[in-house]
């Protein structure tokens, strides 16, 4: 189970390694994205993962990684 103690170590800049070290596990990847410079060119080392931590009470964290680093954070119901 994610707490709010855990999610609170949780800053920008971490790797999804981190990340997960502190989560106690992998989160569920809910979407990558690879940015594109224009149709048909992709740069690779801008991919956007959208990971999700789910507890069964239904409360979650969802971090977003860029480049292997966490780019943004939210919560919801954690205790």
């Amino acid at each position: 189970m994610i707490t709010q103690s855990q999610f609170n170590k949780v800053h920008k800049g971490m790797s999804y390694q981190e990340v997960c070290d502190i989560l106690g596990g992998p989160g569920e990847l809910l979407s990558s994205e690879t940015a594109q410079i224009e149709p048909g060119i992709t740069a690779l080392a801008m991919v956007t993962d959208l990971y999700e931590w789910r507890n069964d009470d239904d409360s979650w964290v969802r971090l977003m990684f860029s480049q292997n680093q966490l780019h943004d954070a939210a919560d919801e119901g954690l205790s």
